[in-house]
């Protein structure tokens, strides 16, 4: 990290030790707060890093902690670096950043963390809204059928927002007779960005594993023979 970059598996604990640090002082600064409530409007992306390096001018004897999310370049992360300001920033990517040596990959969730994830994104949050759960088996089947997908569960839990145990019944028998995938054209939509931005061997190489039968493991052995023969590609770099 810039000084200031967080990641790294084997530095989880200092991950989370240098986000207490930011988080437990209770006149810690942000961006939103520093400026005004309102959203500001720039008139170029030029405009916005201009006024946020003074930004953080200000605020550089303070504890600051800028989170960068979604983030596809590591380009988009050096406009963000400025000079000798010191500040923390927390960037999430769906691709390794280069331009970071501290770097943490996020893993599949288990069980506990997957029914502990779905609730937000399925049942009222604020405590004013009456509504009858389905029951719990039930919600336990939708879950099993998200297979730990962080974005399957935000949209499957999206799709059945305050809606009625029958609903609920509905999507777990769709669920179960066909792949995630073919039952929410949604998920297949926000994973084909992924697919789309990565360059067009690595895609070919991707569609490969269409060659497969469903559900069932693939032999590497096999995808390196295939990839060798089409692309030659040097087996000894895979």
């Amino acid at each position: 990290m810039y000084d200031a970059t967080f990641g790294a598996e084997e530095d989880e604990e200092e991950l989370f030790e240098a986000l207490e640090d930011v988080f437990s002082e209770p006149s810690t600064p942000t961006l939103a707060s520093s400026t005004t409530t309102a959203v500001p409007h720039f008139l170029s992306e030029e405009e916005a890093i201009i006024k946020l390096g003074n930004l953080t001018t200000q605020i550089a004897t303070k504890s600051t902690l800028l989170v960068l999310d979604d983030v596809w370049e590591d380009s988009v992360v050096r406009k963000f670096v400025f000079g000798a300001v010191k500040y923390k920033i927390l960037v999430t990517s769906r691709t390794q950043c280069q331009a970071f040596d501290n770097k943490y990959s996020l893993k599949m969730l288990d069980n506990a963390d997957t029914i502990a994830l779905f609730p937000h994104s399925v049942f009222p949050q604020n405590g004013n809204v009456k509504y009858e759960e389905p029951d719990r088996e039930l919600q336990m089947k939708i879950v099993r059928g998200c297979k730990g997908f962080p974005m399957a569960l935000k949209v499957i839990g999206h799709s059945l927002h305050l809606q009625p145990a029958r609903v609920w019944q509905k999507k777990e028998r769709m669920m179960s007779s066909c792949s995630i995938f073919k039952s929410h054209s949604d998920l297949l939509s926000y994973l084909a960005t992924s697919l789309e931005y990565l360059n067009e061997e690595v895609q070919e190489c991707f569609m490969d594993l269409g060659s497969f039968p469903e559900d069932e493991r693939i032999p590497a052995s096999s995808l390196i023979d295939i990839w060798v023969e089409l692309y030659g590609i040097d087996d000894c770099k895979l």
